[in-house]
């Protein structure tokens, strides 16, 4: 499950996956795939997602704030 539609579209081959970047990954999550017997990759809309994305900007938030311990 992601907010990211153009992930779960890529992911699903339902877009081709063109950027340089992007290709290893893709090819990393197929590859990790194969061991399940069924995968879904699966589009939620930021607005249904609200709690989590919450989470991930404040997880985001104290990184940028936090400093490293030496």
């Amino acid at each position: 499950r992601t907010d990211s539609q153009l992930a779960v579209r890529q992911l699903n081959r339902v877009y081709k996956v063109e950027h340089p970047d992007i290709i290893p990954l893709f090819v990393q999550v197929l590859n990790l795939a194969i061991d399940f017997h069924s995968v879904v990759f699966v589009h939620i809309p930021r607005e249904q997602n609200a709690v989590a994305d919450s989470m991930v900007n404040q997880c985001l938030d104290n990184q940028r704030t936090s400093t490293p311990i030496a």
